[in-house]
């Protein structure tokens, strides 16, 4: 491999001739990077991304560290995931977290300047993909040698990649349960039961089409790869599915358990807000719905110790009865329904 990797540099250098005419202060690429194939000393063959690259920085490690950046922005591109919070038709909030899907296998310094400005490092990378990022090779002549330094730099952008893809799922389950949710009212109804008056609402819950592409787009971009068995991931069915299309995305063992954490143990229940006629709140409760909290016979998810089963095309039609007790109907204007994690529910 390191042989290999030299003999890929030296055909860079001599493919390039812009590695030393480039003197601005900037994270820029030089040449044209290519993906190749290159077999290990196992014979296995691996995908990797050859570029030359410019970083700069006030130090040598943040200088390697933007060219690192760059040559996996590169190699690999980068999924961008725009979240809006809408209420009323009106953007309330727009945030925008990028994550880079690469790791830096190899690398090797080309030209290294010190200026008043900082250090500008001029450095041939190869990049992988990080689909294989649990098992980092370090291959030398020296079978007993560690490599270490090398395999720190490897180590570092698996784990930095790695915090990454948890910080962009993290984001988007977020949103769970409280916007991930259509919720529909259907009809209102005053009844008397044992001489108490209750409103009864019907009423439909599905999945946000919206929540389910940015949910699936973000599963498919940070998972390992796509799996039939899982231990620990994320799937995407229907329900009592037979032959319709079933898409299964494996985490490792602590993303999966951070998928759990942000879905099935946030308990989501439906909270009823009574408004009076001035809009003010005169009642607010919460309720709890099996389907909801995935311990009904109709689930719209169900999770094990680090994997989670979306249930795509569920849809719960249910009646909410809300006692009155205390409360002066002649007042009562509008009835709220939301979804909520229970931790949100008033005491």
């Amino acid at each position: 491999m390191r042989k290999a990797f030299a003999l890929l540099l030296l055909g860079l250098s001599l493919n390039s001739t812009l590695a030393f005419a480039v003197t601005e202060w900037a994270n820029i690429v030089i040449g044209v990077g290519r993906w190749m194939y290159i077999a290990n000393v196992e014979n296995e063959k691996s995908k990797l991304y050859q570029v030359r690259v410019q970083g700069v920085g006030a130090t040598e490690e943040q200088a390697r560290n933007s060219a690192f950046a760059l040559a996996v922005d590169q190699a690999v591109g980068s999924l961008v995931l725009s979240e809006a919070e809408t209420s009323n038709r009106e953007l309330l909030r727009h945030s925008v977290l990028a994550y880079n899907s690469g790791y830096i296998e190899d690398f090797a310094t080309i030209d290294r300047q010190t200026t008043a400005n900082g250090v500008k490092l001029v450095l041939d990378v190869l990049v992988r993909g990080s689909d294989i990022a649990n098992r980092i090779a370090v291959n030398s002549k020296d079978k007993s040698q560690l490599a270490g330094q090398r395999a720190s730099v490897s180590i570092a952008s698996v784990n930095k990649q790695t915090s990454a893809g948890d910080a962009v799922l993290l984001n988007v389950l977020n949103d769970y349960p409280t916007r991930s949710f259509d919720i529909a009212i259907q009809n209102v109804a005053y009844e008397v039961i044992d001489r108490n008056t209750v409103l009864s609402i019907d009423y439909t819950v599905k999945w946000s089409q919206a929540y389910l592409d940015a949910l699936t787009d973000t599963v498919d971009a940070v998972a390992q790869r796509k799996a039939n068995d899982l231990s620990a991931g994320m799937t995407f069915t229907q329900v009592n599915c037979v032959f319709c299309k079933q898409e299964s995305y494996k985490f490792d063992s602590s993303r999966g358990q951070l998928a759990v954490k942000n879905t099935l143990y946030k308990q989501p229940r439906l909270l009823a807000t009574l408004y009076n006629q001035q809009k003010q709140i005169v009642g607010k409760s919460c309720f709890h719905v099996p389907s909801l909290s995935s311990d009904g016979n109709q689930n719209f998810l169900e999770a094990g110790i680090s994997n989670v089963k979306i249930y795509t095309d569920s849809i719960f039609n249910n009646r909410l009865k809300v006692h009155l007790l205390g409360i002066d109907t002649k007042q009562l204007d509008t009835v709220d329904l939301k979804i909520v994690a229970k931790k949100s529910c008033p005491r």
